[in-house]
């Protein structure tokens, strides 16, 4: 859409399951973009904010394989994870026996 020059006329997102956390990625990518200076560059502005979005994604994929080897103990500095890698185990099995809990 970024690409095509259509994401300018978007008004409404909807999305379900997977869809919905590109979506989320992407509105807020959007919100927090430092608006274009003219509006001959808004296309390019979008196609700027998809692409840090798809960088960003592909950059946090990892959490959900982080690398143990890199350091268990080391908290990510790109922005990526507030814990370290060691927590991922414990906090996993919290809410999943709350979940079953409740």
């Amino acid at each position: 859409l970024a690409e095509s020059g259509c994401l300018s006329r978007v008004e409404n997102i909807v999305a379900v399951s997977g869809g919905a956390y590109i979506a989320c990625a992407v509105a807020s990518h959007l919100v927090a973009a430092e608006q274009p200076s003219s509006a001959c560059d808004m296309n390019g502005w979008y196609q700027r904010v998809v692409a840090k979005t798809i960088c960003r994604m592909q950059r946090n994929v990892g959490y959900f394989v982080r690398d143990w080897a890199a350091g268990p103990f080391k908290v990510p500095d790109d922005g990526s994870g507030l814990l370290p890698p060691f927590a991922d185990v414990p906090i996993l099995v919290a809410v999943v026996l709350f979940t079953l809990v409740s």
